[in-house]
């Protein structure tokens, strides 16, 4: 058997197609002729008038004979009975494939031919994959993308339009590079890839980016609340203790409207001095009491 041509990978039917001159060698006793220096030659459809071994692919999905321009089959016969055949044949085989370590993966491929009246003979292939391809289409752009969702720790935690969209174009970004990794050419297994564990990896620390503003974001939205919550209190505190000095200090005022103005003012005057100290609630007392309450 001369392989010539060994390709068209498709791993989403684990299978692989094989190019090749298929050549068997018998000796059968009726074919045997007087002319030692001669061989008879046979080609196209004349050799399939002779007896052949019924060899057939074990694991062949689909074959076809090369027919250009003729059937590209050729039998020689030798004086003595010897017979050799070569065919030129395409075949698609099938392959169990182990996808645990893709894209670094090692497969290895058998390719079984049987005969009913003979023993089992096969070749096996060992197939390495070119990780070239899947360095500049899943590794280095994943890398890029990790790098990129880091850079939003050097913005200013205030930017918020900058940190979220940067946030989610990097998640968005990873989750269609992980989707789209294989789609449609890969098979659905019941396992874990290695491809998958990478890129699971780099969505964690792309994800992982994003939820830390948004953490850091609530946790300090937390603490300013309770902050102003506080400030309020004591506001509060602060507006009650005055109301109450100034609703005191017009009720004096009401009381005294009959006695004179001097003495409504050292009375006000009084108060104020027991009630408040300050300033602002002397003068408030002092206008009220020039004007005498309604009786």
């Amino acid at each position: 058997m001369e392989v010539v041509y060994v390709g068209d990978f498709q791993e989403a039917d684990m299978s692989f197609t094989l190019e090749l001159y298929f050549r068997q060698y018998w000796q059968d006793s009726r074919l045997a002729y007087k002319k030692p220096n001669k061989q008879i030659t046979l080609s196209g459809n004349m050799a399939d008038r002779l007896w052949q071994p019924d060899t057939f692919f074990e694991n062949s999905k689909k074959g076809e004979l090369h027919k250009l321009t003729t059937l590209n089959k050729v039998m020689v016969v030798k004086p003595d009975g010897r017979v050799f055949v070569s065919t030129r044949i395409t075949l698609t085989c099938l392959c169990a494939m182990d996808f645990r370590n893709f894209p670094m993966d090692r497969q290895v491929c058998d390719l079984n031919f049987f005969s009913c009246n003979y023993s089992v003979l096969g070749v096996r292939f060992v197939f390495t994959r070119r990780i070239g391809h899947y360095l500049t289409r899943v590794y280095f752009p994943a890398i890029l993308i990790v790098l990129m969702s880091w850079l939003s720790f050097f913005v200013d935690r205030s930017s918020v339009p900058a940190r979220v969209s940067l946030g989610i174009t990097t998640v968005l970004t990873m989750t269609t590079l992980l989707i789209g990794i294989g789609q449609g050419s890969l098979p659905v297994v019941s396992y874990v890839k290695a491809v998958d564990v990478y890129l699971i990896v780099c969505y964690t620390l792309v994800f992982g980016a994003f939820a830390e503003y948004a953490l850091m974001n609530y946790i300090e939205t937390t603490s300013n609340r309770h902050k102003q919550l506080g400030s309020s209190h004591e506001m509060q505190k602060h507006t009650g203790s005055f109301g109450k000095n100034k609703v005191v200090s017009i009720q004096v005022s009401r009381k005294d409207t009959d006695t004179t103005g001097s003495d409504l003012i050292a009375h006000n005057s009084s108060d104020m001095y027991n009630e408040d100290r300050s300033l602002s609630s002397l003068k408030i007392l002092s206008e009220i009491s020039f004007f005498p309450s309604p009786t």
